[in-house]
């Protein structure tokens, strides 16, 4: 994966995990549950980009 997608995913994959800190700390357990399903996937996502970007042999540039 190239470097601008990746720090893209990267990005937004800590910002999910910024919201549910957040969520947390305002006791709202369906917004915690939402972002956790939705940073797990997003984080999911970003591997398996980055296996196919690997198996097609563009490596880390």
């Amino acid at each position: 994966m190239q470097r601008l997608p990746a720090f893209i995913f990267a990005l937004i994959s800590v910002m999910l995990l910024v919201g549910i800190s957040i969520s947390i700390s305002l006791h709202r357990p369906w917004l915690v549950l939402l972002l956790s399903i939705a940073s797990i996937s997003f984080i999911g996502l970003g591997f398996v980009l980055k296996a196919k970007a690997r198996k097609r042999g563009q490596g880390n540039r």
